[in-house]
């Protein structure tokens, strides 16, 4: 460790790292850690490593300083069908049945690649996915691709590489889906590009599954190369909540030297060729069917004693009494089992309830968000309608409903719902700036801004501390930062109008 730098102020460092971004470097990596804040300095505005840790160990980071650390102290470099034996397994055996389930319900697989640095492995999978599916369903986005550094993802989206990311890409790929624009420089085709979202998360901080963010009902996530950065606790937790943002019967990838880490019941670890990867259980394997154990049989003799004598009248026996029926689980018990993850059986306990007099628009639509992150959109549409008929003036009803309607791809019919969110409560942060995704998604420029800068206005007459309805967890100040992440342009803007001196 350098002379000028303590070694509890790195440690505190090291500790401040572990809570804002959620990259663990214990005592024996604390050098580690020292070494890369140094290049990370210039960019900061620091001398050096030593001038850095002590102004960051001193007050709250900003989002551009998270930014920056995030880009240093992870490592990012990657590139196209990355893994043979993985990609081997998604070629041969998991994309074709993934396909081939969902075609049948007229959609393509949701895949998330959680941890996606600088777009590689997304594109390569959207490539593969390009293969398999029928032409009807090849137009959209199907994969969500996350990272903890938006400058990764800025090039991500550019998707321009040079010959060092493509040094594991056949020939035959490099002439189908990419085009020279540069000596030594690749521009992926559009139409691979736009099977892919890229947006900023946090695995450490931000919530997942979440139908906010979409990272609910996923059919394969790959996260590689993440876990390493984790401690203990923190990998479990972060295991857990990528095994509820899957399906049933969704797959889990990490990296070969990750596996171990992956420690979770509700997930089976399977192989598929010379790759590992872990399976979701269903709720019935998750439960364990009890054993059905014959009966005992004992020998006559023994039993005879006890016969009565013939022609002998036995005594009359009591009439048994039948138990009376078990009571409905409470609402509580039922969000419980949501929040662990146990929709299927949430979903049952809720069906439970309906037999008596029904249930109310609150019951109906945690039944819809159940089936939804199931993947049964019809089932997840039909409860949310239902919960609509109870209540027709709950806003958070209607942008369910909407959020149901995108994944189905029926965008016009979501643009309608979250037009009655936001008619009903017009200060719905979410309902705001789903629309203006839509709008983007439309190439409505003009009203994709008006709707985020209407969402942006909102948020920063909150409390940065306070949830958003129908969030899963999303305090105002953090969608404020994701927003500053994803959106640069509308960011820019407000720190104009917000700067000192502005104005009449």
């Amino acid at each position: 460790m350098a002379d000028d730098v303590r070694s509890d102020e790195i440690l505190k460092m090291a500790g401040l790292v572990g809570e804002n971004l959620g990259l663990h470097f214990p005592e024996d990596r604390l050098q580690d850690l020292f070494h890369r804040l140094g290049p990370a300095a210039p960019e900061m505005g620091f001398t050096g490593a030593a001038p850095l840790v002590r102004a960051l160990i001193s007050r709250p980071w900003s989002r551009g300083e998270m930014e920056a650390l995030a880009g240093h102290l992870t490592v990012g470099e990657t590139y196209f069908f990355r893994d043979d034996a993985l990609f081997q397994a998604l070629r041969e055996e998991i994309l074709p049945s993934l396909v081939r389930a969902r075609a049948a319900e007229g959609r393509p697989p949701r895949i998330w690649c959680a941890g996606c640095a600088s777009g590689e492995e997304p594109y390569s999978l959207a490539i593969l996915l390009h293969t398999f599916l029928p032409p009807e369903l090849r137009r959209g986005p199907s994969i969500l691709a996350t990272d903890i550094n938006p400058a990764a993802l800025r090039k991500a989206e550019v998707a321009v590489y040079g010959e060092w990311s493509l040094r594991g890409t056949p020939e035959d790929v490099r002439r189908t889906f990419f085009r020279q624009v540069a000596k030594g420089r690749y521009e992926l085709l559009r139409t691979i590009r736009e099977r892919v979202t890229f947006q900023p998360l946090n695995l450490a901080r931000d919530a997942y599954p979440s139908l906010a963010n979409g990272t609910n009902a996923m059919d394969l996530i790959l996260c590689r190369n993440v876990l390493m950065y984790f401690g203990p606790a923190l990998a479990g937790e972060v295991v857990g909540g990528l095994s509820r943002a899957l399906v049933e019967g969704g797959w889990l990838a990490v990296s070969p030297c990750e596996v171990s880490q992956v420690d979770h019941q509700d997930l089976a670890r399977a192989h598929a060729g010379e790759a590992i990867l872990h399976q979701k259980r269903t709720g019935a394997a998750r439960q364990g069917a009890p054993s059905a154990r014959p009966p005992a049989w004992e020998p006559l003799a023994a039993v005879a004693p006890s016969l009565p004598p013939l022609n002998h009248e036995p005594p009359e026996k009591p009439p048994v009494p039948r138990p009376a029926p078990a009571p409905p689980p409470s609402l509580e018990a039922i969000e419980s089992l949501y929040r662990d993850g146990q929709y299927r059986e949430a979903a049952h306990a809720l069906s439970l309830g309906a037999r008596g007099a029904g249930l109310l628009a609150r019951e109906l639509l945690l039944g819809a968000r159940c089936y939804a992150n199931l993947g049964e959109l019809g089932e997840a549409r039909s409860w949310c309608e239902r919960a609509i008929r109870a209540d027709k003036l709950a806003p958070g009803a209607h942008y369910l409903l909407a959020t149901i309607l995108m994944e189905q791809g029926r965008e016009h019919e979501a643009a309608d719902a979250l037009r009655r969110a936001m008619y009903i409560e017009p200060g719905f942060v979410l309902a705001h700036w789903t629309m203006g995704y839509l709008a983007h998604r439309r190439g409505e420029a003009s009203e994709a801004l008006r709707h985020r800068r209407n969402a942006r206005a909102l948020l920063t007459g909150l409390r940065t501390s306070e949830m958003l309805p129908e969030s899963d967890g999303l305090t105002a100040g953090r969608l404020l930062e994701l927003m500053d992440l994803a959106d640069p342009v509308v960011a820019g803007s407000r720190a104009v109008s917000a700067a000192p001196g502005g104005g009449g």
